[in-house]
């Protein structure tokens, strides 16, 4: 689980890198400079798991050209995610079935327990 939360954080670190690297660098042209916050935005929303699988399938359907700039970097940001948002299930579910044998064994020594107080 730390290694997928490493992966999430060494992503938005890429992300916010980039951001500053190329704002520090001076964008003359405004037009780009809010392409990169929509962009952003996209991402952070992908992350928060608000972007609707079926617009990613939707937009992935479509030639290269025909999308626009933050349609293609939601694209590529949601296929570099997928493998990443299907590991955290994994581990989620590994979780879950750890605590179920954690409860089991908790309760089987709780009535060990109660069998040597009552003997």
């Amino acid at each position: 689980m730390e290694e997928k939360d490493k992966s999430y954080q060494e992503t938005i670190h890429s992300l916010r890198t980039e951001a500053r690297r190329r704002e520090e660098r001076g964008f003359q042209d405004r037009e780009k400079h809010t392409l990169i916050k929509e962009n952003l935005t996209l991402v952070r929303e992908m992350l928060n798991q608000q972007v609707s699988e079926s617009k990613y399938l939707r937009l992935r359907e479509l030639n290269e050209e025909d999308l626009a700039i933050d349609e293609y970097v939601l694209v590529n940001v949601y296929e570099m995610l997928l493998p990443l948002k299907s590991q955290q299930d994994d581990g989620q579910q590994q979780t879950r079935g750890y605590q179920e044998q954690i409860k089991g064994l908790n309760d089987r020594l709780q009535r060990n327990l109660n069998e040597l107080e009552h003997s």
